[in-house]
């Protein structure tokens, strides 16, 4: 199949239809600042693609494969990633907040400046992430793994964890805000 332009991927995008998406071959697309709200992007291939400053908010991307994916200030908020793959990917100052991201896979994602507030985060693999200045407020960490990755001035107020969740060792959520739920 023909490499489609970024035109033409847009287009198809924006037609309505039954998940003609779902499972679509979008690796490297060039899809920055496009408009893809409450689409449905399950199973889709958009590692290595640009989609910075693109308009996810509400988009179905359950299991999709975001890997090296560039999604700085991308607007993702209420979006499902549920057991998305996101290992390596950009996302300095994107716009998470009340997403799904349960079981996510985001092993050493750039993720400096996020916005995560009240996002769902259980079982996500966090590990040598860069949450630099993220804002956790309220998410949801219960058996997460971040491991090795950066908080540095991460705002972790009210985020829930649980005996599961992996922590760099020495790191002490309760002296941050975090709340531990039995």
């Amino acid at each position: 199949m023909a490499k489609l332009t970024r035109e033409e991927i847009i287009a198809r995008l924006s037609q309505p239809g039954e998940s003609p998406l779902m499972g679509i071959d979008l690796i490297s697309a060039d899809l920055s600042s496009a408009d893809l709200m409450g689409l449905d992007l399950s199973h889709a291939k958009l590692d290595y693609s640009d989609l910075r400053n693109a308009r996810l908010s509400w988009a179905m991307l359950s299991e999709t494969n975001l890997s090296t994916a560039d999604l700085r200030g991308a607007i993702l908020n209420g979006a499902d990633l549920r057991s998305a793959k996101l290992s390596d990917a950009k996302l300095e100052k994107a716009d998470l907040n009340n997403a799904n991201l349960s079981g996510g896979d985001f092993n050493g994602a750039f993720m400096r400046g996020v916005k995560l507030g009240f996002a769902n985060l259980r079982g996500a693999n966090l590990s040598y992430t860069d949450l630099r200045e993220a804002n956790l407020l309220g998410a949801d960490l219960r058996g997460a793994d971040l491991y090795g990755a950066n908080l540095t001035g991460a705002n972790l107020n009210n985020v829930k964890y649980d005996r599961e969740t992996r922590w760099s060792k020495g790191f002490e959520p309760e002296s941050v805000g975090a709340k531990l739920v039995e």
